[in-house]
């Protein structure tokens, strides 16, 4: 993620190179998705990752929740 870029800006990326993925027929499940999502993240976003982490089940967790809860976040930062 560029520091220009925005939680959504990524999330499409990632939305992109997933689709691209399983065209070539590749199944690619939620949490390899999430966790892909996470590690292309910078480190400004890792006190807000503990947190999602502390209070979802991200083995669980959909990457909408997980951009959700991003966002909702940084919206309460930028407050």
């Amino acid at each position: 993620m560029k520091s220009d870029e925005s939680v959504y800006d990524l999330f499409s990326k990632v939305v992109v190179i997933i689709n691209k993925i399983r065209i070539f027929g590749e199944d690619i499940f939620e949490k390899i998705i999430i966790q892909f999502f996470k590690i292309s993240l910078p480190s400004k976003f890792d006190h807000i990752i503990i947190t999602i982490e502390q209070s979802k089940d991200l083995s669980i967790c959909t990457q909408n929740e997980l951009v959700g809860a991003l966002l909702a976040h940084k919206e309460r930062i930028n407050r």
